[in-house]
């Protein structure tokens, strides 16, 4: 408003408009007069406001709202639905490295969940690996960088720099190796090794959600059976379907489509959708996670469509 209507923000504009209404209302002035003087200029500035077409069909760009904020759309919908964001997003930023599928530079973007490492190639080289700080430590599974990268609500986390790996730790990687099998000891003080395979594993330290860190902290009894005497059926029922919740979501078959855009997840949404593309059992909390998480997948990977043929 300072930039574009100057007069209109101004104290002595403001001050001569609030002594106009008060003649108007006193009965020295009629109305019209006062609001006339005050939309005149203001038309001729409004008209030198460079105006924002649709750059599909050509109409004019008006502004909208929706959950996910404001955002610039075309007049012209339902028949056309060209949207833009209202800020551009920051141009690729190149980092000085070669795409390890392509060879082309690769390039730091912004997402949801923050920056991630992209091939400039996209869509033709789908190539992603995840933004971080460098913790110095390789990764016990595939032998990539670990990097330290920050949560939603700022908690650390510690993961793969590799979209293709599902190393995942919520505590941070100790110099000290499991003497059993290599891994690195996570943890505080002397450590734990968090390898799954290891017989020295702790599985105090496997990155749980918070419906199974919850049953793991209780001795992960199953639910008590009913007694042999005075119990109704209806009460070993409801004991035998105390666990059970909604059944986990199927594994789409564009699923290798969906992959390239895991990093924009938050991890535990990320978590969830990765045990499900490797079969492991859900519960029901992680059966909605992976649910959701794939409803993102397919926005995002319409979204890119459109990216894509966009001019």
């Amino acid at each position: 408003l300072k930039e574009r209507f100057p007069r209109v923000v101004a104290y002595e504009f403001t001050a001569q408009m609030e002594e106009g209404l008060d003649q108007v209302e006193e009965g020295k002035v009629p109305w019209p007069q006062v609001v006339w003087e005050f939309y005149e200029p203001f038309l001729k500035e409004l008209s030198q406001v460079p105006k924002k077409t649709c750059p599909q069909c050509g109409r004019p760009l008006e502004l909208k709202v929706s959950r996910f904020g404001q955002f610039l759309g075309c007049t012209g919908y339902p028949e056309c639905t060209y949207t833009e964001p209202l800020e551009r997003k920051k141009e690729a930023e190149p980092i000085g490295e070669a795409c390890p599928k392509c060879g082309r530079p690769l390039v730091r973007k912004e997402g949801r969940y923050g920056s991630f490492i992209a091939c400039s190639g996209y869509p033709e080289c789908d190539y992603t690996r995840d933004d971080g700080t460098p913790t110095g430590h390789t990764c016990p599974k595939c032998g990539s960088r670990v990097l330290e990268k920050r949560s939603k609500r700022g908690k650390p986390y510690y993961k793969c720099e590799s979209n293709a790996c599902d190393f995942l730790s919520f505590y941070p990687l100790l110099d000290q190796t499991c003497p059993s099998c290599g891994w690195p000891l996570v943890g505080k003080g002397q450590g734990a090794c968090m390898n799954p395979a290891c017989p020295a594993h702790d599985p105090k330290l496997i990155p749980l959600p918070k419906a199974q860190a919850t049953s793991a902290s209780k001795g992960g009894k199953p639910a008590r059976r009913k007694a042999a005497s005075g119990a109704s059926s209806r009460t070993g029922a409801k004991a035998k379907g105390k666990g059970q919740g909604a059944s986990p979501p199927k594994l789409p078959s564009d699923w290798e489509e969906l992959k390239p855009f895991l990093h924009e997840l938050a991890p535990e949404e990320r978590g969830a959708v990765e045990a499900l593309a490797l079969g492991e059992p859900l519960s029901p909390e992680n059966a909605k996670l992976a649910q959701r998480a794939l409803f993102k997948l397919r926005m995002r990977k319409g979204r890119a469509r459109k990216e894509a043929v966009a001019p």
